[in-house]
């Protein structure tokens, strides 16, 4: 049944309306004190899962391990790195003769993982002796980057703090993350360290780190029941140094130095396989709405942006009016599963053709042509709170007539960086998205009931006599 509901207000302030049509009105100014407000909330939509088969995963969290879980499917993921290296860095009293060892670093934000936290795992590590790729997708197959020759080392893990001693225990816990650390060969610090004496121009930028080292594979060797969200990787050697006391002894002490690291300026990318859950796929086939993470599903939506347009242009065809709000609200429910994968937290909302530009351009959601909907643990829904920028674009731009390109949309789920400034400890400062890429935290699946979303149009109207 169609739900319109109007809304008389009177007597509104002309400075109050002027406000209103300064944020992008249509029509003439509303100035005059008899105002209707109309909701319209019976459109319908329609979707669909579509696969999601890779994903552009050049993002600096990557994922390491292996996972089986009811009603998500199987898991596996490894990844690949290159390195920025140190442009300058203090090497007083170190020389090729007094490297001690050279570890690498592969450090695990605390908690973050899915599955078994005391489950022994071993990861290893490989010398890449190519070039990656770019641009690089999460269905990257390392086999011709490295060999088995090019092993460089491994260790066996688990993120429990439960086998640490209690000082061990606040150092991790006071950091937010613990090191899995790889003992490299002696050999591979010095050749590192000679090229840095030899060669500065391989230490200016990633591509020329490159040429010299390509990176690293890093994989896992043993076990299973774990997936882990690793923050950095890098690589410190370790060398003695001698200090001259007030006396006039020598005390040598054994200090390191962060030699080169992954980062947001190079090539990183998570090589992940997902066998779907037989009965996601029969669920999916049934009709069922899903969204799944890091691969999987996407959710295609049809949205009824004509119908949208032409509800306001009719019931403003008289009239003056402004368009004040478009809300779309998607109802999610968790879809039990025996490791406790939860909803991606968040949801990109843009045209199906721009989904691909959207991520390689590295853009941020505008607002206008692109949206992100936090998941809402009270609501069990993705709220979009104002589509309002979308529609006036086709409006003012083209008309009002929108194409079959602006009703196809697609929902994708991604992650957000944040920067925070102005802060004290009075104000809690700004805070700015920085970057929105394709989910690569952790896995992660829901259930969209989009046969149950809400669209609701709001605008203002006033008649011109």
């Amino acid at each position: 049944m169609k739900k319109i509901l109007y809304l008389f207000v009177f007597a509104l302030t002309s400075s109050l309306l002027l406000f209103s049509c300064n944020e992008g009105s249509v029509g003439s100014s509303i100035s005059q004190s008899n105002i209707n407000i109309a909701m319209d909330s019976s459109f319908s939509v329609s979707g669909k899962s579509v696969p999601n088969e890779k994903i552009p995963a050049r993002v600096i969290n990557q994922l390491l391990g292996l996972i089986k879980a009811k009603n998500y499917g199987t898991l596996t993921s490894d990844y690949v790195t290159e390195f920025m290296p140190v442009t300058d860095f203090d090497d007083e009293g170190m020389s090729l003769e007094t490297i001690d060892s050279v570890k690498l670093q592969i450090a695990i934000a605390d908690g973050s993982f899915v599955g078994d936290s005391l489950v022994p795992m071993r990861v290893s590590a490989y010398r890449l002796n190519r070039i990656l790729p770019s641009p690089i997708f999460s269905n990257f197959d390392p086999s011709d980057y490295y060999s088995k020759a090019d092993f460089l080392g491994s260790a066996s893990y688990i993120p429990s703090v439960i086998s640490e001693s209690d000082g061990r225990k606040d150092t991790i816990y006071s950091r937010g993350y613990r090191d899995v650390k790889i003992t490299l060969p002696l050999e591979f610090g010095k050749e590192i360290y000679a090229e840095f004496l030899n060669n500065k121009s391989s230490f200016t930028t990633p591509d020329e780190f490159a040429k010299f080292l390509p990176g690293m594979y890093i994989t896992t060797s043993y076990g299973n029941g774990r997936m882990m969200n690793i923050t950095s990787t890098q690589v410190a050697l370790y060398y003695r140094r001698v200090i001259t006391q007030d006396d006039g002894t020598d005390t040598t002490y054994v200090t390191n130095t962060n030699f080169i690291a992954s980062s947001p300026e190079a090539i990183t990318n998570s090589n992940i396989k997902l066998d779907i859950d037989p009965e996601i796929q029969k669920a999916v086939a049934e009709g069922s709405i899903i969204i799944q993470a890091p691969i999987g599903y996407d959710v295609e939506i049809n949205f009824p942006i004509q119908d949208i347009i032409d509800r306001y242009i009719n019931g403003t065809k008289n009239d003056l009016g402004v368009l004040n709000s478009i809300y779309f609200e998607i109802p999610a429910e968790k879809i039990t599963n025996d490791l406790g994968i939860t909803p991606p937290p968040y949801l990109l909302l843009t045209r199906a053709s721009h989904k691909d530009d959207f991520f390689a351009n590295k853009e941020i959601a505008d607002n206008k042509t692109s949206y992100y909907a936090t998941y809402s643990e009270t609501a069990k829904a993705y709220i979009f709170s104002d589509m309002r920028n979308y529609v006036l674009d086709i409006i003012e731009n083209h008309g009002g007539v929108a194409t079959d390109d602006d009703a196809r949309l697609i929902l994708t789920p991604v992650a957000l960086t944040t920067e925070t400034s102005g802060s004290s400890y009075y104000y809690e400062g700004t805070t700015t998205i920085t970057s929105i890429t394709p989910y690569v935290t952790s896995p992660a699946i829901a259930k969209l009931d989009i046969d149950n979303a809400v669209i609701r149009l709001t605008y203002s109207k006033q008649s011109k006599k």
